[in-house]
């Protein structure tokens, strides 16, 4: 057998991501680790049947049978439940998720139609079917795509009411693989479409393959990375209360805030500040700048890290110290953040309000 480059970048792709999966269940991370090396796990089992099959090891060893064609129908469900669980980390396991998984059943039916009947084609119209149900699978996939990503634009309404620094907690690693997979899914499709009329050869397959590979390392890299991250969404929903109660509240908060800059922390979270206030839950806390001030978190807490700024400009900091420099003394963690936030609430850049001051005086 004489391996190709290809067929070495198939290889490096299949040991990565089982080794990412062992990775992952060896650390007994939280539910969405599970997930996610399930995920890498299929991924991986695919493209090693992808091989199997392409060096014809089926007629070589017909115990392979025993093992399905792939884990195509799998794939969705897992996908999901990794977002759910990862932007949901309150979410427990219920009996009726299981209802999902049943979609793996018929991953096999190919590899058990051989184990019955053997190699020899006996039933061309059905094996037909069976040889091109990857095809149907990826109607599940999509549903299952729609569906998780969903769940992040929930995510990401979420995120302001509770962290006043987004830029760690945004999945936008996982939107931008979601955006890859959906282009992934309709060339898939429209290959397949052919493969339906004319048998694809497998030069023409491998690049799908290759494909694969890039999914496998992306989510396999950023996802383990993204485990080290803990969110707390106490007080992300919001509800209504008596109008004096929220004013009550929200003076209290801002007295605390000011008193001890509690803005200056750039990962402060809406957790952090009710073990300080501790008179008030989170969710009391959001709600009521919500109903009071009309604000979410971030909103109200960036507002005094941009006033911080403005102060220290004023000050004359700008004499010996960078914008960005000055940002970060005020709370700021990355320089696009601030440049965002600066623009969003004061409707101007830094570099423009700065210079604005300078032309006035």
């Amino acid at each position: 057998m004489i391996l190709s480059i290809i067929d070495i970048l198939l290889i490096s792709g299949v040991l990565s991501g089982f080794i990412f999966s062992l990775f992952l269940l060896l650390k007994r991370t939280r539910s969405s680790g599970l997930f996610l090396a399930l995920i890498l796990f299929s991924l991986s089992y695919n493209l090693l049947i992808f091989l199997v099959l392409k060096y014809r090891l089926y007629d070589e060893y017909s115990w392979l049978h025993w093992f399905p064609y792939g884990l195509n129908f799998l794939l969705g469900p897992l996908l999901f439940f990794y977002v759910k669980f990862l932007t949901n980390p309150e979410e427990k396991w219920k009996r009726s998720y299981a209802y999902h998984f049943l979609f793996v059943l018929p991953d096999f039916t190919h590899s058990m139609y051989h184990l019955i009947v053997g190699r020899v084609v006996k039933h061309e119209i059905f094996h037909y079917v069976l040889d091109r149900q990857g095809f149907i699978a990826l109607i599940f996939i999509g549903i299952y795509l729609y569906q998780s990503s969903k769940l992040i634009k929930e995510y990401d309404e979420k995120l302001p009411r509770v962290y006043s620094t987004l830029k760690r907690k945004k999945l936008n690693w996982l939107q931008s693989l979601f955006k890859f997979l959906f282009v992934l899914f309709v060339i898939t499709i429209f290959q397949g479409a052919i493969d339906f009329i004319y048998d694809l050869n497998f030069d023409v397959l491998e690049f799908f393959q290759l494909l694969l590979v890039v999914s496998i390392f992306w989510l396999g890299l950023n996802g383990i990375y993204q485990l080290d991250e803990k969110n707390d969404f106490k007080g992300a929903t919001y509800f209504t209360m008596p109008e004096e109660k929220s004013s009550q509240i929200v003076e209290r908060v801002k007295k605390i805030t000011e008193h001890y800059k509690l803005f200056l922390d750039p990962e402060l979270s809406l957790n952090d500040l009710q073990q300080i206030v501790q008179e008030f839950s989170s969710r009391e806390i959001s709600s009521a700048l919500n109903q009071h001030l009309n604000k979410n978190f971030h909103r109200f807490i960036n507002e005094y890290r941009v006033n911080e700024f403005k102060q220290k400009v004023l000050q004359g900091d700008t004499k010996y110290k960078t914008l960005y420099g000055i940002a970060q003394d005020s709370g700021f963690s990355s320089k696009a953040t601030f440049n965002r936030v600066f623009k969003s609430i004061m409707n101007t850049s830094p570099r423009e309000f700065v210079s604005s001051l300078e032309t006035n005086s």
